[in-house]
């Protein structure tokens, strides 16, 4: 069995974590359209991982380096870490899932 390390698919290499404690703010959407404000809901956010392939860049944030639970689920709290990561100059990453009607 492989390791926890994710794999670049394109360069057929382990990635390496770029960068821990990333924000990650996922949203439920409202269709399956692009992203657009009015369809979209915030859902909460985590803690987690950014993980980056040496030789061509790409970047993930697995699911495996996400924390153990949201830092929060409401809209009010959720916004608060944002502003908080923004404000300390952190990277904030937003996950758009569609997941059917509210």
């Amino acid at each position: 069995m492989g390791g926890s390390r994710p794999i670049c698919v394109q360069c057929s290499v382990e990635m390496h974590c770029k960068k821990n404690d990333v924000l990650v703010v996922d949203y439920r959407m409202l269709s399956n359209d692009e992203p657009e404000p009015e369809k979209q809901l915030l859902n909460e956010c985590w803690s987690a991982d950014l993980w980056e392939c040496p030789k061509c860049g790409r970047q993930v944030v697995p699911p495996h380096s996400y924390g153990s639970k949201p830092l929060a689920y409401t809209s009010t709290d959720i916004l608060k870490w944002i502003g908080h990561y923004k404000a300390q100059g952190e990277i904030v990453i937003n996950n758009y899932e569609y997941r059917g009607s509210a």
